[in-house]
């Protein structure tokens, strides 16, 4: 993965849960200290997939994946 070879994998992980941290914090959406955690795991690990497969999809479709996944209940429609 490029951004192993680059060593930028760890900066890209604090961008994000900075990030994702400060979004929660901004909106008033924390449920716990682990929320932040979860959510910034979530988001690396969707990304650094997405920039596995050169981006194959839109941005717009990528935040539409991470959405569904977040929210589906297994068995229920969205």
């Amino acid at each position: 993965m490029t951004l192993q070879k680059n060593n930028l994998l760890y900066r890209f992980i604090d961008l994000i849960r900075d990030i994702t941290g400060q979004t929660i914090s901004d909106n008033a959406l924390t449920i716990n200290i682990y929320q932040p955690a979860f959510f910034s795991a979530a988001n690396v690990g969707i990304l650094t997939h997405w920039l596995e497969r050169r981006c194959q999809e839109s941005p717009e479709e990528i935040a539409e994946i991470f959405i569904t996944l977040l929210f589906h209940t297994p068995g229920r429609d969205i």
